[in-house]
């Protein structure tokens, strides 16, 4: 399968790999996800004291990790709506 030149080449495996960073990086959020739903689980059934503090600390950085995810996301989108205007 030709894809055409060099240029033509460089630009599908850079769409290849942001389409794969991509991916992981949605991978990534679900599993964030997953382990927070589990947190949360615990959390309905745990005392006061140091499991209730564990979880929502557990929580916490899931949530920040989430975001940083999430804006990366964001910010890859801005990125290829204004490469796309610029053609």
């Amino acid at each position: 399968m030709d894809r055409g030149g060099p240029v033509e080449s460089a630009l599908s495996l850079m769409e290849d790999s942001h389409l794969s960073q991509r991916h992981s990086t949605l991978l990534w959020i679900k599993d964030l996800l997953d382990h927070m739903s589990e947190c949360h689980d615990r959390l309905l059934w745990a005392s006061e004291g140091p499991a209730e503090s564990f979880l929502t600390e557990a929580l916490l950085v899931d949530l920040t990790e989430c975001r940083r995810l999430c804006e990366a996301l964001k910010g890859s989108c801005n990125r290829e709506s204004m490469a796309l205007g610029a053609h």
